[in-house]
């Protein structure tokens, strides 16, 4: 039986997750409007044309759980300002790692406990399984 981290400390802490929101891209960098590679779809939020453009996927309410200490890194560098984002690694219940644009997806969340959600952008992939993803969002 796989070993599913996230799964697992849920049952142990459930309490701990918070409830975030993923903004994906909306769409390919320059996959461009109008078949044009001189309109790319990063133009334009996504509210420009109703849901930002054709196919373009709609923000979507997770589970996350945040880890708010600066991401320390290879030889001793820490990452300032950057939370460490616990999230599934599924497209329906948590964010795929296949569908993430790291510098151009977003997240909304609280930098700190009770303060009001703002949105954050997913820099990297610091780890993932089949099961999970941290991200680090700064």
């Amino acid at each position: 039986m796989p070993l599913d981290l996230l799964a697992d400390f849920r049952k142990i802490r459930p309490d701990w997750e918070e409830d975030v929101t993923y903004f994906p891209l909306t769409g390919k960098k320059f996959g461009g409007y109008f078949g044009s590679p001189y309109f790319p779809k990063t133009y334009w939020p996504p509210s420009y044309f109703g849901n930002g453009g054709v196919g373009a996927p709609l923000p979507r309410p997770i589970k996350a759980i945040l880890d708010r200490n600066p991401l320390v890194l290879g030889a001793g560098r820490v990452t300032e300002n950057a939370i460490g984002v616990w999230v599934d690694n599924d497209a329906t219940t948590g964010i795929s790692s296949a569908e993430i644009d790291r510098g151009g997806d977003r997240i909304k969340l609280a930098v700190n406990i009770g303060q009001a959600q703002v949105e954050r952008t997913i820099n990297r992939i610091v780890r993932q399984t089949k099961g999970w993803l941290l991200l680090e969002v700064a």
